[in-house]
């Protein structure tokens, strides 16, 4: 079953910015021309039921959008638990601009807090609307006649953000963003029983396609459903995670935990994904929430805005993680990351280095045993056997590292001996009590394209094993 969730055309309320509610507002003229705009994006999809509020509005949309439609000849069912929310006492008031009429401070509940937000006499919260609209869509999804079906749903803005308050990856956010916009279509579908988004707020006059249809193609519905239940962590935001994190977010993965304690700098702009000059500054967690709901607006994020090591590791909640991510740069906490992952029964994947290397053909997937030439994985193989971790996936090159051209002068810390030395540093830094490390750390090369390489052969291992076999 696919489930085309269309927003009303434009009323005058709307262009006044007036309260509607259950007021009965038909569209006004540049209403309809929406609807016809949006019916002839739809013109090609057969509808098997038509399903419209039996407010004026969302009713006169339904059968505008019909008429543009010569494949779909069925009657249109009125369905009253799917009409906007009662605003009580504030109906036909103004909500914005100078001449405001309602109470700013109440109102504005309603726009960012909408769970906590009261109504006036006579009205109804936002949890009422949930409960209507989503045993509404139970219902629907729950159809016999049509569960191979496509199904038009006519309705209002803040009940189509109700009725997929239960689809929503993140239910939390009410809004998710904004209003829909008039005429804008969600598509639902449906596939043993669960609901996923697959089209958010297509805008009138924008052909309504499924933004997974190619991911689909390979790992199929069931993939999918598996990347959007997952919890994947990813520790570090520079070159390497933010391209993993771009990767998994296109992908659909649910819920990404961000961990990164750096901010986007002018030295970052070479080669990491997050980077862009008016991002400077910014801190690396909230640059990448902010890149995840430009792509996936569904996808739940958390950050957290601090170094991992083995004294911050209580800050994190393992239990909640389905896969972990290891691209960060601090040689102890790649160890106790590991040592964690194994402990838990995690399963991990982490980044061997990539810094003053060019082969982009050099890279590949291997257990930590079978690694040989990189001296950060020669180190890490060691150190991990210590603890009695055998395994992990990792990614790594048998390239050996280029000598950085530093400006005279410059130390340089090469290969096995820098990992040594990281080690070493961050151990006394451990036992001083502080996150900072003791020397200053030389930074190797890096050209643009090859933390990306590794950032999406991060993911790449990832959604694989999430996803299983298409």
């Amino acid at each position: 079953m696919k489930i085309y969730i269309i927003r009303h055309g434009q009323t005058q309320y709307n262009l006044l910015g007036r309260l509607q509610g259950r007021l009965d507002i038909p569209l006004n003229e540049n209403g309809r021309a929406l609807a016809h705009v949006a019916g002839q994006s739809l013109k090609d999809v057969h509808f098997d039921a038509v399903i419209s509020s039996p407010l004026c509005r969302a009713l006169e949309t339904a059968q505008i959008v019909l008429s543009e439609n010569a494949s779909t000849n069925c009657e249109i069912e009125i369905e009253p638990a799917i009409q906007e929310i009662d605003f009580g006492a504030w109906e036909g008031w103004i909500c914005k601009g100078d001449s405001c009429e309602v109470p700013k401070d109440e109102f504005g509940l309603f726009m960012t807090d909408t769970f906590h937000y009261i109504p006036p006499q006579g009205g109804e919260t936002a949890q009422e609307i949930c409960e209507r609209t989503g045993a509404f869509l139970k219902r629907l999804m729950a159809r016999e006649d049509l569960q191979d079906a496509n199904v038009l749903v006519s309705t209002h803005g803040c009940a189509t953000r109700a009725m997929l308050h239960s689809v929503y990856k993140d239910p939390e956010d009410f809004w998710h963003g904004k209003v829909p916009p008039n005429c804008s279509v969600n598509v639902v579908e449906v596939s043993n029983g669960r609901a996923f988004l697959i089209a958010p707020d297509v805008l009138p006059g924008q052909p309504v396609e499924d933004i997974y249809a190619r991911t689909r193609l390979l790992i199929g519905m069931e993939g999918l459903l598996r990347l959007r239940d997952a919890r994947v962590a990813v520790f570090g935001l520079g070159g390497v995670g933010g391209y993993a994190v771009e990767a998994l977010a296109r992908a659909g993965v649910g819920t990404l935990h961000l961990v990164d304690h750096d901010t986007v700098s002018a030295t970052n702009l070479n080669r990491q994904i997050l980077a862009t000059t008016d991002r400077i500054g910014t801190p690396k967690t909230e640059a990448a929430r902010e890149r995840v709901r430009l792509i996936a607006p569904d996808t739940k994020v958390y950050t957290y805005e601090k170094f991992f090591l083995p004294d911050t590791e209580g800050d994190f909640p393992f239990d909640e993680f389905d896969y972990i991510v290891d691209a960060i740069d601090t040689v102890s906490g790649k160890i106790r990351l590991a040592q964690i992952a194994s402990e838990r029964g995690i399963p991990m994947i982490s980044a061997m280095g990539a810094g003053n290397k060019r082969s982009a053909q050099g890279f590949k997937v291997a257990d930590i045993s079978e690694t040989r030439i990189c001296p950060l994985a020669r180190v890490m193989r060691r150190e991990l056997k210590k603890r009695g971790v055998d395994h992990l996936k990792v990614i790594y090159s048998e390239e050996t590292a280029m000598r950085p051209m530093y400006p005279e002068g410059e130390p340089e810390e090469m290969g096995e001996r820098a990992a040594e030395v990281d080690l070493a540093a961050e151990n006394t830094a451990l036992h001083a009590g502080t996150e900072k490390k003791p020397r200053k750390k030389i930074a190797p090369g890096s050209l643009s394209y090859v933390p990306g390489i590794v950032g999406l052969m991060l993911a790449g291992e990832v959604i694989n094993d999430l996803a299983g076999e298409g």
